[in-house]
């Protein structure tokens, strides 16, 4: 039987990801793009051994084992992990404008690198980290910091929380629904989400930034084969390119979010498709902007 996600959807074995017959080619495509290139062929080499060492491993975290040992040998998983600075560059740039002031709570801040950024240029702004385990950089070593641990409401370490950040976070909390409370609970006046979704089609996005060509073979997909895309490449950059990070595979669809946010006194009052605007992680990408409707909403 498929173990089940926090939203009851069966969760894809890799082997279906890099089987699926609509799936296969996109996946390779993006591989030869985002592997470092070698004029002797060997990209192309190094795509399909990836595959290979997916299909035969015995689950998805042998599969992980395997596929750094292979990035490794190839010296390619250290130029991959390179490519960070360009991610926090471009998710700041996502973000700052949609961010208010002055108290800004990073939950689930990976290497702080876009709340320093935020920091730095919005010399006004106070700043706090927050995640489950210290990834931080050197450089964002200067800002607040709080460790989240299991129960704990994460109490920020300022006197009031303007804006809350949750960028692509949720989908990766054993209980999302657990997590939004705890953030609901600090009385953000807005929550500002960047999160990896599938269950979209074409009719459903009304914006033209984000019809890059792989987005637009992206949203041809299955609903089913969308969903195996994201889990594909949350496992490829958080157990691959990186290494320890839970991966359970909470992906939803923007309305759901809205809904879950509506149900606790948010209203959505900015969605922005970024389609697959990361090379390093190349999932379909929605910014979603959450407003208090009114002062004390009750958290369910």
């Amino acid at each position: 039987m498929s173990k089940l996600n926090a939203f009851g959807r069966p969760i894809p074995l890799l082997v279906e990801c890099v089987e699926s017959p609509q799936l296969h080619d996109l996946l390779h495509s993006q591989l030869l793009h985002l592997l470092p290139g070698e004029p002797d062929g060997s990209t192309q080499q190094l795509a399909q051994q990836l595959f290979k060492t997916v299909q035969s491993a015995a689950n998805d975290e042998d599969a992980a084992g395997a596929a750094q040992k292979l990035l490794e040998k190839a010296g390619a998983r250290h130029q991959l992990r390179d490519g960070l600075v360009d991610r926090s560059e471009r998710i700041f740039e996502q973000i700052e404008d949609h961010v208010i002031g002055p108290n800004v709570l990073d939950y689930g801040c990976g290497d702080g690198e876009v709340g320093r950024r935020l920091r730095e240029r919005c010399s006004n702004y106070k700043v706090t980290l927050c995640d489950v385990m210290d990834y931080r950089t050197r450089a964002a070593r200067s800002l607040p910091w709080r460790e989240l641990v299991d129960g704990d409401g994460c109490m920020p370490l300022v006197d009031r929380v303007d804006s809350v950040l949750l960028l692509t976070v949720l989908h990766h909390c054993e209980d999302p629904g657990a997590t939004l409370r705890r953030v609901m609970s600090l009385r953000p006046k807005r929550i500002v989400m960047i999160e990896s979704v599938y269950d979209l089609s074409r009719e459903d996005v009304f914006d033209d930034d984000w019809k890059t060509p792989d987005a637009l073979a992206w949203i041809t997909l299955s609903h089913e084969d969308q969903f195996r895309y994201a889990c594909f490449w949350d496992w490829f950059y958080n157990k691959v390119v990186n290494s320890g990070v839970v991966v359970p595979y909470n992906f939803s669809a923007p309305d759901a979010w809205r809904d879950r946010f509506d149900t606790n006194g948010f209203e959505e009052t900015k969605r922005v498709y970024l389609g697959i605007d990361q090379s390093l992680v190349p999932e379909f990408h929605v910014l979603q902007v959450f407003d208090t409707r009114r002062p004390g909403a009750v958290v369910s």
